[in-house]
């Protein structure tokens, strides 16, 4: 599973039009945008009772990393677009979410202190290695927004600038070390297939 596995919004967020006729509603007392430990544990509550989602549970194994709506969205390593200044502590509400996945998800929090290192390596014989990824957490920065790359007046799009700016050395998605530890992993590998497991769409961009 990579990740999306709840979502923060209240009643009347994203994906919440035809909730009510599929009998989805969230519980009076969930029925708020998610900040702390307690609101993400009821919300993870909440979605186990769907039969459904039980039944898959009970039937399958799950290798599960997280995307950004297990904490809010668009979240990057010391922010999120979903995050306002009057909503708190951002690394408050990111610890809260962080607890709830590993007390709610099949999967063993890392050792030491940094949770947020969820990055591992599942071997399969010599046919598959599957590497789980973390490219929305630990070490992204702050993605890019296309409509601050489009002129007011004509909505013309600078791909010049957006370009040179996604090009930037400096920025980052993985991390060094997450990167060394892919890199070396992967190098290392003796099945026939290599899959990574994250968040993001691999593709060409066209303007």
């Amino acid at each position: 599973h990579l990740g999306d596995y709840i979502y923060e919004y209240d009643g009347e967020g994203y994906a919440t039009e035809h909730a009510k006729e599929i009998g989805r509603t969230y519980a009076p007392d969930n029925d708020t945008e998610l900040y702390t430990l307690t609101d993400y544990r009821d919300r993870y509550a909440l979605y186990r009772t769907d039969e459904g989602l039980l039944s898959l549970h009970q039937n399958k194994p799950f290798i599960v990393v997280w995307d950004d709506h297990e904490i809010t969205n668009d979240t990057y390593k010391d922010g999120a677009e979903n995050h306002q200044e009057d909503e708190g502590d951002f690394y408050e509400r990111r610890a809260a979410a962080v607890q709830a996945y590993y007390e709610w998800l099949p999967i063993r929090p890392p050792f030491g202190t940094e949770r947020l290192e969820i990055y591992r390596q599942f071997t399969f014989g010599k046919l598959l290695d599957l590497y789980m990824l973390d490219t929305r957490v630990l070490a992204r920065d702050k993605q890019l927004e296309y409509a601050n790359y489009r002129d007011a007046e004509t909505n013309a799009f600078d791909q010049a600038r957006f370009m040179k700016d996604i090009g930037n050395p400096n920025r980052g998605l993985l991390g060094e070390t997450q990167r060394n530890w892919l890199h070396s992993s992967m190098r290392q590998s003796q099945a026939k297939w290599q899959v990574l497991g994250q968040q993001l769409l691999i593709g060409r961009m066209l303007f």
